[in-house]
């Protein structure tokens, strides 16, 4: 591929502080791609870490961009700047730990090139295979948060937060450039975005396995996502996600 020419796709990966668990997951994305027969751009976004994660990055993909900010600004962040820095017909971001594994992304291409602009994994839908579970009351929060988002937000989706999401590179651009959030509600603030902009979505089931080195901190970040919720819903009464011109 010319530096010039526009891959067909391009893989978005959040790190913070990933240096411990960051490697394996590397060599086995690059492995997969690298097999792919696809045109490809790897995006790495570093989210303020302090450990050696870009230096890995460097060593184990020299042909990936990093994008690097100081200091961390969370999840949603991260995600967002990779998105819209991506050249890829499509874009996908996937969470370090591949707790999602990259080989589902062989089942999203071809339901996304039949014309769904976004694609996203789904625990919670029949074929969805957890191969460790989440403790109890995390699951049931995701839960009681999957229901209160559709209500609030006008979505119908089983599971908006699994970190395996693909976008056509138009769907991505409109949606992330729209974000306002960048703590753990950005998943919900785009999925309600893509219903408003009147973009398809389809949920796909996915392997999945809890990781035991989750950043989440279950109290805090389940008040802001609920939190989160209320702003979300303020940004649509208030027209927030239109851009300047478009009708109510």
């Amino acid at each position: 591929m010319r530096d010039d020419e526009q891959p067909l796709l391009s893989v978005v990966i959040p790190c913070y502080n990933e240096e411990q668990r960051l490697g394996p997951s590397l060599r086995r994305i690059l492995d997969y791609l690298e097999q792919s027969g696809w045109s490809w751009e790897l995006i790495v976004v570093d989210d303020g870490s302090s450990d050696g994660t870009v230096a890995l990055v460097r060593e184990l993909a020299p042909m990936a961009k990093v994008l690097s900010h100081h200091p961390n600004r969370g999840k949603g962040y991260a995600v967002q700047q990779g998105m819209l820095a991506a050249g890829g017909q499509w874009v996908l971001f996937t969470d370090s730990d591949l707790a999602t594994p990259i080989e589902h992304l062989g089942e999203f291409m071809p339901v996304a090139q039949q014309g769904v602009p976004v694609v996203i994994g789904s625990r919670k839908m029949r074929g969805a295979v957890i191969e460790h579970a989440q403790p109890w009351l995390r699951r049931h929060l995701a839960k009681g948060f999957a229901l209160l988002s559709n209500l609030m937000l006008g979505t119908r989706l089983a599971d908006t937060t699994c970190g395996f999401k693909l976008f056509s590179r138009e769907a991505a651009q409109a949606i992330f450039s729209r974000q306002t959030i960048h703590d753990w509600t950005f998943d919900s603030e785009n999925m309600a975005v893509a219903r408003l902009l009147g973009y398809r979505v389809r949920e796909l089931p996915v392997r999945w396995c809890d990781s035991p080195a989750t950043k989440v901190r279950l109290l805090r970040d389940t008040i802001k996502s609920f939190l989160g919720l209320l702003v979300i819903r303020r940004n649509i009464w208030a027209g927030r996600y239109r851009q300047p011109g478009e009708p109510a």
